[in-house]
């Protein structure tokens, strides 16, 4: 099984690359939905959550509130800290479970789409990685299209994600997805290719 991690900024359209590759065959594990479900309250990380962001984040139905633990988690680095500090852990080891399950089909190519991916620690899942990168006007023209926070939201979060061009020195490929959707589906194709042919030779190491 070939493993591919798939980050980038916050409307860069990672999430659009992951998808193109899904319609290819891959299997896409999609790291924020996943992420959710330790806000809910059966979660091991729920009780933790609540004592260290108070029960202000939470709904009327008892499960964390996304925008209120948001609006916190973003307003000091060191609120952003506890909270990576919480959730990462659970998530890196929720994807490597998921991934073993995935890795019992050699020929599978398994996509990890993260915006988080480098911050949360987790390069080390995947054996190769796309950085999906745009310019700075035309993710926030994204954001701004999408209406489900601010520009200016957007770019408090950009400040505290590593940067594009850090992101790229762990790149094995690179997709430029500023210039429209066929371009980028071109790009896709590409690395899509001499992944299948990757594939069609199995050999890699065992999920670590």
């Amino acid at each position: 099984m070939i493993i591919l991690g798939v980050t980038g900024d916050l409307g860069s359209g990672k999430s659009t690359v992951a998808g193109m590759l899904e319609k290819r065959g891959a299997k896409v594990l999609n790291a924020d939905l996943i992420a959710r479900m330790a806000l809910r309250k059966n979660s091991l990380v729920y009780p933790a959550l609540v004592r260290e962001f108070g029960k202000g984040i939470l709904n009327a139905n008892g499960s964390v509130d996304r925008g209120k633990l948001a609006k916190i988690a973003f307003s000091r680095p060191e609120k952003l800290k506890s909270l990576n500090a919480l959730i990462h852990p659970w998530l890196k080891l929720n994807l490597k479970m998921r991934l073993q399950r995935l890795e019992r089909d050699s020929k599978t190519i398994a996509v990890v789409d993260a915006a988080v991916l480098l911050e949360a620690g987790m390069r080390e899942l995947v054996d190769m990685l796309i950085v999906v990168t745009a310019d700075i006007d035309r993710k926030l023209e994204r954001v701004r299209n999408r209406g489900r926070i601010t520009v200016e939201q957007a770019k408090q979060r950009l400040r505290f994600q590593i940067t594009q061009a850090n992101k790229l020195k762990y790149a094995d490929f690179v997709i430029d997805n500023n210039d429209g959707l066929e371009f980028t589906r071109k790009q896709v194709d590409v690395i899509w290719k001499q992944l299948t042919e990757k594939a069609a030779h199995p050999g890699r190491r065992k999920t670590k």
